[in-house]
């Protein structure tokens, strides 16, 4: 199973479309009061900001340099088309999550090498990268669960094979927020339990 999650999706979309803002830490999301950041670039997360903060703490950590802008919707819809249909011209679209990410199942990777995956991933990000304009990271693994650690180990702009002979070993040592479905509460709560890693989890 692969997935691919493109990387910090709708402020590179910004910065894709309005090039004067390449290279800069751009926050998207919204700007009243409660506003909660929809997407940072890797520029803005070098200070400490990222998906789902409050904006007002984003800003004060990026600073007077942060571009703060609004989501464009429709803009973000048309890139995400353009990335699947990309996506579909190597490999069926199993599931696809959101804008930004999705699972796939090439058939001719069914007991494939390492390698042979490895190289198919390398040549699925090239794709999306010359034909988009936009960076993706591709995880790959037994199953989803599996595949989806492994897009998140690769970021940014990168791959990942997770063999099934180091999954236990590699798995065990990963914080649980690193799962599929652990968000912070859950997180929290676990950590109140004293289970902070996978390996406790399954233990």
């Amino acid at each position: 199973m692969l997935h691919l999650d493109m990387d910090a999706f709708f402020a590179s979309v910004e910065q894709l479309t309005r090039p004067t803002l390449r290279g800069r830490p751009v926050l998207v999301g919204g700007l009243g009061g409660r506003g909660v950041v929809a997407g940072a670039s890797y520029e803005s997360r070098v200070f400490g900001a990222r998906s789902a903060m409050p904006m007002h703490q984003a800003r004060r950590l990026v600073g007077v340099t942060a571009v703060v802008l609004p989501p464009r919707g429709v803009v973000y819809g048309v890139a995400s088309r353009r990335v699947f249909d990309t996506v579909r011209g190597l490999m069926p679209v199993v599931e696809q999550l959101s804008h930004d990410e999705a699972f796939g199942e090439p058939p001719e990777l069914t007991g494939a090498s390492a390698t042979d995956v490895e190289q198919f991933c390398q040549d699925l990000r090239r794709r999306v990268r010359d034909e988009t304009g936009l960076v993706a990271s591709v995880g790959a693994g037994s199953g989803k669960q599996i595949a989806k650690i492994a897009s998140g180990l690769a970021k940014p702009d990168g791959i990942r094979v997770i063999r099934r002979a180091e999954e236990k070993a590699l798995l065990g040592g990963l914080a649980v927020r690193r799962l599929w479905g652990i968000g912070p509460v859950a997180e929290e709560k676990l950590h109140r339990l004293g289970i902070e890693t996978i390996g406790q989890l399954a233990a």
